[in-house]
């Protein structure tokens, strides 16, 4: 336990233990298509601990971390682009937005390009990312977010 300070920001009630972390590599530092696949089983393998609600299909949004793979964003920002693929490598940003308000999607879009281009950095477009609905369970479904991601260069 942690000693309790006055002015402090932390708080005992938001500690938690990570369950059922697991880390798989190439000890050589090679990419292969074969720790994907055990990365998947390994996350497969976690449902034992409780990860699934009642409907046995919505989970707690556990995942996988990869190296962004450039050639894949590359050939993605060429079809964004007109069929120019970027020289230098690309940046990818993540947004989970408001599926059932439009406006403040694109608000919250706006504000992101105009960060990114505060940086003079350049937006190559956005990409949808492709999901599987039908794999979710009723409460995931509710809430399912519009998925998008940000592609960027150094302009």
């Amino acid at each position: 336990m942690f000693p309790n300070v006055k002015k402090s920001l932390y708080q005992s009630k938001f500690e938690h233990d990570a369950c059922g972390v697991g880390f798989v590599a190439n000890v050589h530092g090679r990419k292969e298509r074969r720790i994907l696949d055990h990365a998947l089983e390994a996350l497969c393998n976690l449902a034992h601990r409780g990860a699934l609600d009642a409907d046995a299909k919505t989970g707690d949004g556990a995942g996988v971390m990869i190296q962004l793979p450039q050639a894949f964003f590359k050939a993605e920002a060429a079809l964004l682009n007109g069929g120019q693929e970027p020289e230098e490598d690309i940046a990818v940003g993540f947004l989970f937005l408001p599926a059932k308000d439009q406006k403040q999607a694109a608000t919250a879009s706006q504000i992101l390009e105009e960060a990114v281009q505060s940086f003079e950095m350049e937006v190559i477009g956005w990409r949808e990312v492709p999901v599987q609905p039908k794999c979710l369970g009723d409460k995931a479904l509710s809430t399912l977010p519009a998925m998008k991601q940000i592609l960027v260069s150094q302009g």
